[in-house]
C-alpha cells in the first residue's frame, strides 16, 4: 500500500490494495503494520520522506493506511503517531471558507489520525475537514484554536497514552507466530509409488 518506493503511478492501487488485505483477516497485515510504523518511528526527521505515506493531504495511500490501521489495530501506530505530533510542522496557513475561518497545518492532520487511531472524536478537539478545500483536516478557527487542540490531546495523552505503550510493549514481547512453510517441490505422481 505504501512500502512502494514512493512511486506516484502506483498509488491509485492502494485502495485496492487494502480492500483485499482487510478482506483477508490476516494477521501477517498487523505485523506488517507494526514494523511500518515501528520504521517510521526510527527517524526523529520530520522531512524524511517516508513519512509522507501517511500524511492524509499528500496521496489515496495513506487514507488506505489510515483504512488498514483502523481494521488491524497496530500497537505501533498511536505511540509512532504521537511522536510524529511533537516533530511535524505546526506551521500552516489560515484560510476563510463560507465564511468560517480554518486553520491548516501538518500538525493537525496528525492530530486526525491520532484520535482516530485512540478511538476519539476529532470533533471534539475542533477538528474536522475542510469540504471544499481538498478534503483537509483542519481545525475551526486560527493558529491560537490549533495551539488549544494540541495542547488538549497532549493532555489527554499524558492521561491515556500509558494504554497505548503498554500495548506495544506487549505486542513486542509476545511470540511471533510460526511462518507457515511453503513446498515449492511438491511430491510428483512417479514419487508416491
Amino acid at each position: 500500500v505504501a512500502d512502494q518506493d514512493q512511486n506516484p503511478y502506483r498509488s491509485q492501487d492502494a485502495s485496492v490494495a487494502a480492500d483485499v488485505l482487510i478482506a483477508m483477516h490476516a494477521p501477517q497485515v498487523t505485523n506488517r503494520l507494526n514494523t511500518f510504523f515501528k520504521n517510521l518511528g526510527s527517524s526523529n526527521d520530520p522531512n524524511d520522506n517516508r513519512w509522507r505515506a501517511i500524511m492524509p493531504e499528500y496521496s489515496q495511500a495513506s487514507q488506505s493506511i489510515m483504512r488498514l490501521v483502523d481494521a488491524y489495530h497496530p500497537s505501533e501506530a498511536a505511540p509512532f503517531l504521537m511522536k510524529m505530533l511533537d516533530l511535524v510542522s505546526a506551521n500552516g496557513s489560515g484560510v476563510t471558507i463560507n465564511g468560517k475561518k480554518l486553520w491548516l497545518s501538518p500538525q493537525i492532520g496528525v492530530a486526525a489520525m491520532l484520535l482516530h487511531v485512540t478511538g476519539q472524536s476529532p470533533a471534539d478537539y475542533g477538528i474536522t475537514k475542510a469540504q471544499n478545500y481538498g478534503n483537509q483536516w483542519v481545525v475551526l478557527g486560527d493558529q491560537a484554536e490549533a495551539q488549544a487542540a494540541i495542547k488538549k490531546l497532549h493532555t489527554w495523552w499524558d492521561v491515556h497514552g500509558k494504554a497505548f505503550e503498554a500495548t506495544q510493549a506487549a505486542s513486542e514481547s509476545s511470540p511471533k507466530p510460526p511462518t507457515p512453510s511453503v513446498n515449492h517441490n511438491p511430491p510428483s505422481a512417479t514419487s508416491q509409488q
